[in-house]
């Protein structure tokens, strides 16, 4: 559910901003956990919410602050990270020209977290090393975005 409020000037703004779904989306993928054993990628739609259950916890020793710093997630599936960076297309101001997937290579989760910051929204990562996923946890901000 992607709620779109319109400002005066008639621009649509959508509830959760596009370069971070894409984003959070593709990392799902990439950086999944892809042992015969491990589960699917769920992704929860809720009125205040959205909720990534992605197979494979964080490596040993690694936080979700390290997450856009550090490459350890991107070594478990390097081969599927390089890919996807060779095929990302266009530069990033041609973002909505082109309608690309993704934005870059490695620290662009950050880019994903200001945006949802300036929609007054949270990304929030727990590893779950139990069940063997990261759930992810996108909140916005139920006011219409500036």
């Amino acid at each position: 559910m992607d709620v779109v409020f319109s400002n005066i000037a008639g621009d649509h703004i959508h509830q959760y901003p596009a370069v971070a779904l894409r984003e959070l989306a593709v990392n799902a993928v990439v950086h999944r956990c892809y042992a015969p054993s491990s589960g699917r990628i769920v992704m929860k739609i809720r009125q205040s919410s959205l909720e990534f259950l992605v197979p494979g916890a964080l490596p040993p020793g690694m936080c979700s602050d390290d997450l856009g710093y550090t490459s350890a997630l991107a070594e478990r599936t390097s081969a599927l990270a390089h890919f996807m960076y060779c095929v990302r297309g266009p530069s990033y101001l041609d973002v909505k020209k082109d309608g690309r997937w993704f934005e870059g290579q490695g620290r662009d989760i950050l880019t994903a977290r200001r945006a949802i910051k300036r929609r007054k929204g949270s990304l929030v990562y727990t590893n779950c090393e139990a069940e063997n996923l990261l759930r992810v946890m996108v909140t916005a901000s139920p006011e219409v975005p500036q």
